[in-house]
Formats: structure tokens, C-alpha cells, sequence
């Protein structure tokens, strides 16, 4: 691909790369990727939580300021992250954790809700009566170019170089 484009890797200036939360294995390969990528010529590596690059592209989509998305964080619990337009440019979501038997606590307030796991929705049906979002997919390259740029463009600050994982380790 950069053959056929005429790029040169000493061109590239700048990688942008998804942190997660998903799957860790995939996360700490491409994180690590990407830094050995852009270490020989030192272009910055800026990461972005992946699954609020996606819940942006779906919030601009649905004409909403904002969704929570949740997710399946294994172990009985799941994984949710309340993202608003309005935090595009400044702080980043936070990503948390909650048990099964909270879930639907937790996801009281929010308006709309989106998860990229088919199966979660009908998983929470009886203890979140929210309206969902379907057929979301997975994050893709230029939902997390899009965050990334309009970060850089505020001045903030990448996130971590590190996998987003939300257990502690066992």
C-alpha cells in the first residue's frame, strides 16, 4: 500500500492508534506495531480509546449529543463508557466496569445505548429498558483518525501507549 500511494514510512509524521477496551491480546499487538512502526523515524504515536472513536461516528450518525456504550468485560460483568460530542475535544470518556447484577443500576440514566457485541443487548433486555442502538460493528481506522485529529487540533493530550484493560490483572 505505500508502494502503490508513492509514500515513503520516513513521510509519515504522525500513526494514530485505538487503546481499547476490547480484546487485549489484539490491543497490545497493535500498539506495539504502531511504536515499532513510527520509532525509526520518530513520528508521534497518538492513542485514542477505539470504542469512543465509534460511539462519536454514532452519535454524529443519530443526530444525538450523546450514547452510552457497553460492552462484555467477561467475568460476570460488563464494561460501559458514558461519550458525548461535547467531550470531543477535551476529556476523553471514562471507562468502567460494572457486575451483572448492577448493569442495570448503572445504565439508569442513560438516553441511548450502543454495543458493538450483538449478543449484550438481548443479555441486558430485562434489566435495561433503554432504547439501543443496532448494528453497530467494530471501530474502524477513520472513526480513530477522526478522534485523534480533533484531539491534536484542541492540544490535548494522547492517551496512554498502553492496552485499555479493564479487569485488574488475576
Amino acid at each position: 500500500m505505500m508502494a502503490e500511494s508513492g509514500w515513503r514510512w520516513s513521510e509519515i509524521e504522525l500513526f494514530a492508534v485505538g487503546r481499547g477496551p476490547g480484546a487485549y491480546s489484539g490491543l497490545r499487538v497493535s500498539l506495539l506495531a504502531v511504536q515499532a512502526l513510527a520509532a525509526p523515524d520518530g513520528a508521534q504515536v497518538y492513542a485514542v480509546s477505539s470504542m469512543e472513536a465509534l460511539a462519536l461516528r454514532l452519535i454524529r450518525a443519530a443526530g444525538r449529543d450523546q450514547l452510552t456504550m457497553v460492552g462484555d468485560a467477561r467475568r460476570d460483568s460488563f464494561w460501559y463508557g458514558h461519550c458525548s460530542l461535547a467531550a470531543t475535544t477535551s476529556e476523553p470518556a471514562e471507562w468502567r466496569v460494572a457486575p451483572s447484577k448492577e448493569i442495570g443500576n448503572v445504565l439508569s440514566n442513560a438516553e441511548l445505548l450502543a454495543t458493538p457485541h450483538p449478543h449484550i443487548q438481548e443479555t441486558l433486555a430485562h434489566a435495561v429498558d433503554k432504547p439501543w442502538l443496532k448494528g453497530v460493528g467494530a471501530p474502524s481506522a477513520a472513526d480513530i483518525l477522526r478522534l485523534v485529529l480533533d484531539r491534536r487540533t484542541a492540544n490535548a493530550p494522547s492517551g496512554a501507549l498502553t492496552p485499555m484493560y479493564l479487569h485488574p490483572a488475576v
